[in-house]
């Protein structure tokens, strides 16, 4: 095979990926030892597998191809069999994975397929431990994304189109892997050149000409024009993303300094952001979504936060939907929560009890109450004695049950004690309450009772840890104060 070390795609290239690397790696003990790259067939991901392996080969890394079959096509079999017989000719791994995709997702079959490949993607890297994946796209890419945001109305952070480094997309931020594009500087043209020159085949997708995809019809009837009156205007277009991305970065900048002034425990203070331009609370708002991963709201939807959420009354508690998301407003704070944690149905006064017996265990997960209760020595707590192997059990919140947290304080509501611990309503719905017979021996986020209290070297604290997804509450402690 054909080598051309010193050819400026492959200088560039090179450059390009080991500049995006050290940013990944920074540390010297972060070392890569396996990529992938996301590979369909096509024109743009042949290309950048046949760089990747020569420059995988020279630094002794394993190397991996990736193949997504969505299925779409009557092609998509035929396209399988060409990668692996592909990557067999190179000597690299190609390891496919198929998709079912539902043709009534609400982001549309293009969407879906989008979002299900990078999801798909993600899992083989996690499946074969592989530090960093790469994709083919490149300038001409680039610049039909910039575009599309432009007459999509996007703001700045659409504008500024694809970085050459970054994560996985479309991936909860727990799954998410290290990516690189290290051909955004290219053209196609410049792609389909170098393929000439190494005799690459590559497969051709027919629905990449399609104009009833709004990509497809600007690539083959809008941009042609555009080139041919203004040659050379790709370049205008990605320093234009360029310019864009660093103006981004410094609202996002400011967006962190603001939410780190206006928030606790992820929750937003109401009182804070209405002190804010009303520009500079929307920017913080648009982060502080985007941290709880929600697609970039419309101005539209902003307003609508700031009207109901923020200009409601104190004692209200009104809610906005977005996605699969709820953005609540309690006690003068702004949540954002997973439809899936917001309870609806309040609990029935005869709630079921679960037994639970403490065996010694460190950590027991409850699936019901979506948390872990973890146990641990300390000089003040609940007897070791008394708890091992005794016959226990757990029940759900109510908040008429009296519970006293000290033995020189008065028994109180449960309602009145998450009220002065600002536990919110949906919250509450998941505590775990820990019973002996008809007494309570331990309320998560509140604590242990003053009855079961007791203080020496034999002793442990409990405490409850709700999941990530619910929103954090100041005292998850189980000792007595």
């Amino acid at each position: 095979m054909k080598q051309a070390h010193s050819c400026p795609l492959t200088v560039q290239f090179t450059h390009v990926l080991e500049a995006a690397l050290t940013r990944v790696f920074p540390r010297a003990d972060g070392v890569l030892r396996r990529m992938a790259v996301a590979f369909s067939g096509g024109l743009d991901s042949t290309v950048l597998l046949h760089l990747a392996h020569d420059y995988a080969r020279q630094r002794c890394l394993e190397l991996f191809a990736f193949h997504v079959h969505h299925g779409l096509q009557p092609a998509a079999e035929e396209w399988l069999q060409h990668c692996e017989a592909y990557c067999a000719h190179l000597g690299v791994p190609c390891v496919a994975t198929r998709l079912q995709l539902n043709s009534a997702d609400q982001d549309g079959v293009e969407g879906a397929a989008r979002r299900e490949r990078y999801r798909a993607l993600a899992h083989l890297c996690r499946q074969k431990e592989v530090g960093v994946l790469l994709t083919a796209h490149h300038e001409d890419d680039q610049v039909e994304t910039v575009l599309l945001q432009l007459l999509r109305g996007a703001g700045l952070a659409g504008l500024s189109g694809m970085a050459v480094q970054g994560d996985t997309p479309c991936v909860e931020a727990a799954s998410a892997l290290p990516l690189v594009r290290p051909l955004l500087f290219a053209s196609r043209g410049m792609l389909k050149q170098w393929a000439e020159q190494h005799h690459l085949r590559y497969v051709t997708d027919a629905s990449n000409s399609d104009t009833r995809h709004a990509r497809s019809a600007l690539r083959t009837t809008i941009l042609p024009h555009l080139s041919a009156r203004f040659p050379g205007f790709e370049k205008g277009v990605t320093r234009f993303a360029r310019h864009a991305a660093t103006a981004q970065y410094l609202l996002n900048t400011l967006a962190i300094a603001d939410y780190q002034a206006c928030s606790l425990d992820g929750a937003l203070d109401v009182q804070q952001i209405a002190d804010l331009d009303v520009r500079r609370a929307d920017n913080l708002l648009r982060y502080w979504l985007s941290c709880h991963g929600v697609r970039m709201p419309s101005e539209r939807y902003l307003e609508e936060i700031r009207s109901q959420l923020l200009q409601s009354g104190a004692s209200a508690q009104p809610e906005l939907f977005l996605e699969s998301r709820i953005i609540r407003r309690f006690r003068n704070r702004l949540y954002c929560l997973h439809e899936e944690d917001v309870p609806r149905d309040k609990p029935r006064a005869d709630d079921v009890l679960f037994p639970f017996v403490w065996a010694g265990e460190e950590r027991i997960r409850l699936e019901a109450f979506g948390g872990v209760l973890s146990f641990f020595p300390s000089a003040k707590g609940v007897s070791t004695h008394w708890l091992r192997g005794r016959p226990l059990q757990l029940g759900h919140y109510r908040g008429s049950l009296r519970f006293r947290v000290a033995a020189n304080r008065p028994a109180k509501r449960l309602k009145q004690l998450c009220q002065e611990r600002e536990i919110t309503v949906w919250a509450r719905r998941r505590l775990p309450l820990l019973y002996e017979g008809d007494r309570l021996v331990f309320v998560g986020g509140i604590g242990l009772s003053a009855e079961y209290a007791d203080t020496g070297s034999d002793c442990l604290e409990i405490s409850w840890l709700p999941d990530a997804a619910l929103p954090a509450f100041p005292d998850f402690g189980g000792q007595a104060c």
